[in-house]
């Protein structure tokens, strides 16, 4: 007798993640965009922003949530937007924006950020400094009073002193993607000269993609991948964390910040390498570490150079291997989220953006309330 076909889970939309407050990912020790609350509320606030009806009650539980984080300490010393405090300070600033929180909460929350970078955080994106700067850049499209105690030098000084230090080390032993890379803290700084807080000269630019540059592998004539480590031929873990995807996201948005052509031909060669992995077989269909990740770059790459292609690639169906999850977590990044955030970009890839990207994240408004 055959085994009954088993269920697959109902993908539930957008919508319904966001307007049941059971379905917010509840992650303390990691708390942030990527696995935390704050995601459900970054979501809801580029939901509403389009246009899309999104109940009161919604952005009550945001305010709520908002003020039991911001009067307790973090629970991290990570300062992140993905995962540390600089989540809080991003919420609170699209909070202040639309009159759900104070101004003086999202100053206070953004001071919280500044003084936890004095002891010496991780300099990565996912968790530390770089992770900062981008929410910080992105609360100056949002809501700019909030960063009145902020003074770039310290901060922009530091990152640009480790992207240095990296870019004149032996290419060996280092992560090159977007999470914990090279490539992600070089899109913060590049944030942080588009936003005048640091001048990044043609030499200095040039050094960081040559650095990058001897990262990569040739794939083909036109493809070019990233291992996940510097200097070694295993490319391991490949997604928007770590290795080519990120590596291509990076440059993209790098050239989106710049217009300098040099970062739009590398990224060309990283998105020739990402179609090349894609075909292959997946173990997770989640944002960070599956396949949503890879076709949330796509369309990231659709909205940057205009090219409909890239939709197209964005929407494929995948091959998922059969240990794949049916129904993984509630996050943003790991989870049920991602996913379904995907499907409202697919839809209409230039009105949501991608998040943890500084100003690109806040899309064509800043989440504004209907109604």
């Amino acid at each position: 007798m055959s085994k009954p076909a088993l269920s697959k889970p109902v993908a539930r939309s957008t919508t319904t993640l966001i307007a049941h407050q059971h379905l917010w990912p509840r992650n303390r020790k990691l708390p942030g965009l990527a696995h935390g609350w704050q995601g459900s509320a970054w979501v809801a606030f580029k939901l509403a922003g389009a246009g899309v009806p999104v109940t009161d009650r919604v952005f009550d539980s945001i305010g709520r949530h908002l003020a039991v984080e911001l009067g307790r300490a973090p629970p991290t010393a990570y300062v992140g937007a993905s995962i540390g405090c600089a989540a809080e300070a991003v919420i609170a600033a699209y909070a202040a924006s639309q009159g759900i929180a104070s101004r003086a909460s999202a100053r206070a929350a953004c001071k919280r950020v500044i003084s936890a970078c004095r002891n010496n955080p991780p300099w990565d994106v996912q968790l530390g400094l770089g992770g900062a700067l981008l929410a910080f850049a992105e609360i100056a499209a949002v809501e700019p009073r909030a960063l009145a105690e902020f003074r770039p030098a310290r901060m922009v000084g530091q990152l640009l002193a480790r992207v240095d230090t990296l870019c004149t080390s032996p290419t060996l032993g280092w992560p090159t993607g977007m999470a914990h890379g090279l490539a992600g803290i070089l899109m913060a700084a590049e944030s942080c000269g588009r936003l005048g807080w640091c001048r990044i000269t043609t030499k200095r630019r040039q050094r960081w993609l040559d650095a990058l540059g001897r990262c990569a592998l040739a794939a083909t004539d036109e493809a070019l991948v990233w291992p996940m480590v510097a200097g070694q031929q295993d490319l391991g873990l490949q997604s928007w964390c770590a290795g080519t995807p990120g590596v291509a996201l990076a440059l993209l948005e790098c050239f989106h910040l710049t217009r300098q052509p040099a970062y739009l031909a590398a990224a060309r060669g990283a998105l020739e390498g990402m179609k090349l992995l894609a075909s292959r077989v997946f173990f997770a269909k989640t944002l960070c570490c599956g396949n949503a990740g890879y076709r949330h770059i796509f369309l990231e790459a659709y909205r940057i150079t205009s090219e409909p292609a890239w939709v197209e690639h964005a929407s494929r169906a995948a091959r998922f291997a059969n240990a794949a999850q049916p129904r993984p977590r509630l996050g943003l990044h790991q989870g049920e989220l991602g996913i379904s955030y995907l499907l409202e970009r697919i839809a209409n890839p230039l009105i949501y953006p991608f998040p943890g990207l500084g100003v690109s994240s806040v899309g064509s408004s800043a989440g504004e309330r209907q109604g």
